[in-house]
C-alpha cells in the first residue's frame, strides 16, 4: 500500500502558487495538497519515530540508575546495620566520613533517577501528541486521496462476478457506459470536504493547545514542589492562553457553522454522494458508528443465493406478481411478445427459458432408472441453493483448486452433468456381489477408476471438465447417501 501510495505521489503534475484561489476551491483538493500532506506524514513519522528512540534510550538510563541506587541503599543501609543493630557504636565516629559520602551519593542517584523519570514522563505525553496528530495527518491525507481527483479506481470484484454482471447486463443500450456514470465531483462537495477538512485541523489545533496547556501546568506543578521557579516562556504561555484558547474555540465554532452550511446547500442542490469515505460520512453524522454497512441488514437469503449462483439456481420471481400467476410458458410467451428494442427483452427471454428447462425436467422422459436418477440430481441441484453451496464447497475440497471464474463454472457443471463419468450406463450396477452383500473390489476397481484418471497435461476444456467431474460424482455419491438414508 505505501509503494502504490509513493508512486502516485511522485507522479502527480506540478502547480504554481497562482492555481490555488481559496481554501475551498477545487484546487485545495488538488494534487499540491495531496502532496504537501504526503511530505508532512513522512515528516511526522519520523519524529515519532525520534520519540520512540528517545524513550528507549530513557529506559536504559532509568534502568542503570536503579541498580545504581539500589546498591547505594544496601551499601548505606549495611553501614546503618553495623552500628545501630550489632552494637558497633565505636564505628559511628570513625565512619561519620564514609556515612556522610554514602548518603550524598545515595541522595544524588535518587535525584537524578527521578530527573529521568520526569523526562520520560514528558516524553510519553509528546509520543501521545505526535501519534494523535499523526493520526490527524493521516486521516485528512487519505480523506482527500479517496474524494479528490488523484484517486485511482482498485478493481475489488474478481472475474468471476464481473462476468455475473455481465450475464445480466442488456447491452442492447448503446452508448451508455457499461461502467456507469463518470464520478464527477461536484464544486459544492470540493467545498464541503475542504471545509471538513480545515474543522479538523482546527480541532486538532485546539485539542493541541489544551494538551501544552495541561503539560506546562504539570512542570510548574513540579518545579514549584521542589522549590524551583518556572521559566518565563511557561509563564508567558500561561498568561496568553485564555486569549488563544477563545481564539481556538471560536474557529472551530465558526468552522463547524461552514460545514453545515455547506451541507444542507448540498442537499438542497443534489450535490452529496450517496456512498461518501467513512471519514467524511462519520464528519457529517458521528452516530453513524465505527463502521458503515451499505447492505441490507437483514438481506434476503434467497436472493443472495441466486445472485451468487444465477445459471444454476431456480429463481421464478414471476409467481410474485400481483396478477394472477403465470406458467412458465405462459412467461415465455410474454417474454418473446416484447419489442426487440426493450432492454430487458433479452434477459427475460434468458430466465424463461432457464425456468422452462427447470420445471421440465422431470417430465422429460428417460431411458432406464440410472438416466432418471441423474435428472432428479440436476432437479434437485438446480431447486436448492443449499444443493449448490453443497457442490460449489465439495468442488473446493476434492479439486483443490479456488474458482475464478463462477459464472464458467456454473457453466460447466450444467454442460458436463450429462457427459461426465458419474453417468454411467445400467450395465456398471450390474457386477456380482461379494458373501457380504458388497460389490466386488475388482470388479468396482475396473469399472470407477478409468473416470478418474486425470492426464499430467490437459487442455484448458479437459483439465475444466476433469475437475468437474471429480467434484460432480462427490456431489452425486453424497446425495445418493442422503437419499438412501432417508
Amino acid at each position: 500500500m505505501t509503494d502504490v501510495i509513493v508512486g502516485k505521489v511522485s507522479r502527480l503534475p506540478q502547480h504554481s502558487d497562482y492555481d490555488v484561489s481559496s481554501l475551498t476551491s477545487t484546487a485545495h483538493l488538488g494534487n499540491k495538497n495531496v502532496e504537501q500532506l504526503w511530505k508532512e506524514m513522512k515528516a511526522r513519522r519520523q519524529r515519532l519515530f525520534l520519540a520512540k528512540q528517545n524513550m528507549a534510550n530513557e529506559r536504559k538510563a532509568l534502568r542503570d540508575l536503579r541498580r545504581r541506587k539500589d546498591e547505594a541503599d544496601n551499601s548505606f543501609m549495611n553501614m546503618l546495620r553495623l552500628i545501630f543493630i550489632e552494637g558497633r557504636q565505636g564505628l559511628l565516629a570513625a565512619s561519620h566520613d564514609s556515612i556522610k559520602k554514602s548518603f550524598a551519593e545515595m541522595q544524588s542517584l535518587r535525584f537524578d533517577y527521578h530527573w529521568h523519570e520526569s523526562n520520560y514522563e514528558k516524553l510519553e505525553l509528546t509520543l501521545d501528541d505526535e501519534e494523535e496528530t499523526l493520526n490527524n495527518i493521516e486521516t485528512r491525507f487519505f480523506s482527500l486521496l479517496a474524494a479528490g481527483s488523484t484517486r485511482d479506481d482498485f478493481e475489488t470484484d474478481s472475474a468471476d462476478e464481473s462476468e455475473e454482471e455481465e450475464a445480466s447486463k442488456p447491452h442492447d443500450l448503446m452508448g451508455i457506459s457499461r461502467d456507469g456514470p463518470a464520478d464527477d465531483t461536484h464544486p459544492l462537495w470540493q467545498d464541503l470536504v475542504s471545509a471538513i477538512g480545515d474543522l479538523n485541523n482546527a480541532r486538532e489545533e485546539h485539542d493541541q493547545l489544551l494538551r501544552d496547556h495541561g503539560r506546562h501546568a504539570y512542570d510548574i506543578k513540579i518545579k514549584t514542589s521542589v522549590g524551583s521557579k518556572p521559566t518565563a516562556e511557561e509563564i508567558e504561555f500561561m498568561d496568553e492562553f485564555p486569549t488563544e484558547e477563545r481564539k481556538k474555540r471560536e474557529d472551530v465554532e465558526r468552522l463547524t457553522d461552514e460545514v453545515d452550511r455547506l451541507r444542507r446547500l448540498c442537499e438542497q442542490k443534489g450535490a452529496m454522494k450517496k456512498h461518501p469515505p467513512f471519514i467524511i460520512a462519520y464528519a457529517l453524522d458521528p452516530n453513524i458508528g465505527e463502521d458503515m454497512s451499505l447492505d441490507d441488514p437483514q438481506p434476503d437469503s434467497k436472493a443472495r443465493d441466486y445472485m451468487q449462483f444465477p445459471e444454476l439456481v431456480s429463481c421464478p420471481d414471476f409467481m410474485l406478481q400481483e396478477k394472477f400467476p403465470p406458467t412458465v410458458e405462459q412467461q415465455l410467451e410474454e417474454a418473446e411478445k416484447l419489442r426487440s428494442d426493450d432492454p430487458s427483452k433479452r434477459m427475460r427471454l434468458h430466465e424463461a427459458k432457464k425456468e422452462l428447462d427447470i420445471s421440465t425436467l422431470l417430465s422429460r422422459g428417460f431411458k432406464n432408472k440410472s438416466d432418471f436418477i441423474t435428472q432428479w440430481l440436476l432437479h434437485h441441484l438446480r431447486t436448492s441453493p443449499l444443493a449448490v453451496e453443497l457442490l460449489y464447497a465439495t468442488f473446493g475440497y476434492a479439486v483443490r483448486l479456488r474458482i475464478q471464474n463462477r459464472h464458467r463454472w456454473q457453466k460447466d457443471v450444467l454442460f458436463h452433468w450429462w457427459r461426465d463419468g458419474a453417468v454411467r450406463p445400467p450395465e456398471t450396477f450390474i457386477r456380482p456381489l461379494t458373501g457380504s452383500g458388497v460389490a466386488s473390489p475388482d470388479r468396482m476397481r475396473d469399472t470407477i477408476q478409468p473416470s478418474v484418471i486425470v492426464e499430467p497435461l490437459l487442455p484448458a476444456s479437459a483439465s475444466s471438465k476433469a475437475v468437474t467431474e471429480a467434484s460432480g460424482r462427490a456431489f452425486s455419491e453424497s446425495m445418493l447417501l442422503e437419499t438412501a438414508v432417508h
